[in-house]
Formats: C-alpha cells, sequence, structure tokens
C-alpha cells in the first residue's frame, strides 16, 4: 500500500525521515497550499509530517489542516498518522494535533516524534557540525526505522495527554500563530546572489536577488544553515548546520 506524506520541512530534517519510506508519494505543504500541488484524490494512508516550532505546531501546518483537509472528503483515508521531529523536548504537541484533525472529523491512528539535531538559532548553544549531524541521525535511525515499520504494518499508538497539556498547547499555538521578521542580516560582501536562500524558503519570504527578507518568517533558518558563503549573519553565531539532505532536493520553485 502507498504511503501518501504531506510534509512540510525546511533545513530537511523531515525529509531525511520521510525518505525512509519505501512506497511513498511525498507532497510539499507549502506547495500544496499555494495551489502548485494537491493531494491525490484516493488515499488509503495519509502522514502528516513537519518539525516541532516552540514545543508545538507550525502555522503552515494548521493552516494546511484548517483549509485543504477541512475541505476535503475524507472518508476514503483509513490511516492517519502523525511523525514529526523535533531538536528538544517536544512536550504534547502531538495530542494538541490530534484535537486539531479532530475537529475536522479526522481522527490519528498513529503518533510519534524523533528527536534530530536542533535547529533553533536562538536556543541553540552549540551548532552541529556535519559530521555530529550524521552520527546522530544514525544514532536515531533505529527508532526511526521502528516507527516506519509500526507504520506500515499500520500499528495503533494514539498520543498521550501530558500534565499541563491544554496549557503547553495554548502557548505554543500562541507562539506560533504569528510570523516575524527575520533576525538574520546578510553581509553583501559574502552574498554572489546565488539564490540558495530564495529557493530553499517554504514561506516565500525571501526576495529573490535582491535577498531582501519579508515579515513572515518561522525562525526555520534553512536559509542559514544553507547559505553557501556563510552570507547570513545571526548575532555571534559561527558555523552552519547544513541539514540531512542536498541542498538541491529542497529547491521547490
Amino acid at each position: 500500500m502507498k504511503t501518501v506524506i504531506a510534509l512540510y520541512t525546511a533545513t530537511g530534517n523531515t525529509l531525511y525521515v520521510a525518505s525512509q519510506f519505501k512506497d511513498k508519494e511525498i507532497h510539499f505543504i507549502d506547495k500544496i497550499l499555494d495551489g502548485s500541488d494537491k493531494l491525490p484524490d484516493k488515499i488509503d494512508r495519509l502522514g502528516i509530517m513537519f518539525p516541532v516550532y516552540n514545543k508545538g505546531i507550525p502555522q503552515i501546518v494548521a493552516n494546511f489542516v484548517n483549509t485543504v483537509l477541512k475541505e476535503r472528503d475524507n472518508s476514503d483515508i483509513g490511516y492517519v498518522f502523525a511523525f514529526t521531529t523535533n531538536g528538544g523536548n517536544p512536550y504534547s504537541h502531538l495530542y494538541s494535533f490530534d484535537k486539531l484533525l479532530q475537529n475536522i472529523n479526522l481522527n490519528l491512528s498513529y503518533a510519534a516524534t524523533v528527536k534530530l539535531p536542533y535547529t533553533n538559532l536562538k536556543k541553540h548553544r552549540k551548532l552541529t557540525s556535519e559530521m555530529e549531524t550524521l552520527a546522530f541521525a544514525n544514532k536515531m535511525k533505529r527508532k526511526t526505522d521502528k516507527i516506519i515499520e509500526e507504520i506500515e504494518n499500520e500499528t495503533i499508538k494514539l498520543p498521550k495527554a501530558l500534565p499541563f497539556a491544554r496549557t503547553i498547547g495554548a502557548l505554543s499555538r500562541k507562539a506560533n500563530r504569528k510570523y516575524k521578521d527575520n533576525k538574520l542580516t546578510l553581509d553583501s560582501s559574502k552574498c554572489t546572489k546565488c539564490n540558495v536562500c530564495y529557493h530553499i524558503c517554504p514561506l516565500n519570504n525571501i526576495e529573490k536577488d535582491t535577498i531582501k527578507f519579508k515579515d513572515k518568517c518561522s525562525d526555520c533558518y534553512a536559509c542559514y544553515h544553507r547559505c553557501p558563503e556563510h552570507a547570513l549573519l545571526f548575532k555571534d553565531q559561527d558555523g552552519q548546520y547544513l541539514g540531512l539532505q542536498d541542498t538541491e532536493v529542497l529547491w521547490r520553485r
């Protein structure tokens, strides 16, 4: 049975995990929302995969659920799973996501999260080298493989509510509801106008060629981590986390 995956990714962690499924069909959530892609008419097994921001659900994923999935006839879907990636403690985001789906008459059959390298510059004390990234990913591969096997066998695993789940969920939704001004600065002496940052930004927040930032940043920092010239600066951070996928894989525009 083919697994249809609605995917949101930025630095590539979640895309890396999604690529491990054997028979999958991946559709990027940002492309679905802008109308350049759509989910298949017939879906037996649907996966929704995304990174956890501020211990909660990215706004773009919530928009996808509340528009695309809400307007779709989902009676054909027999199995729904959520598979997320996180850099720290994600708390109760899976329970909150299940509640979000229940609001549109969908229920999770399976929910899991896996920890991968932390890419949030604001909270990152030490950036992860490419070698450290791969070593950590290999360490987590056993857990990832087990989760994927359970999903492909359509195991039932429901998310559990943790203490103070409602409070944490409300705070995370508030933190993720509003987009922010980009906190990065451009070193024009290094920038070659290669437009990698423009292509990789999942929210179309960067203007092509001029490399100017708009006001819809979600703090994914994909542009920072993928800039080949290290031309984007964040305070005194030195070095870049390059993620688990080649940059060109993420060029979706």
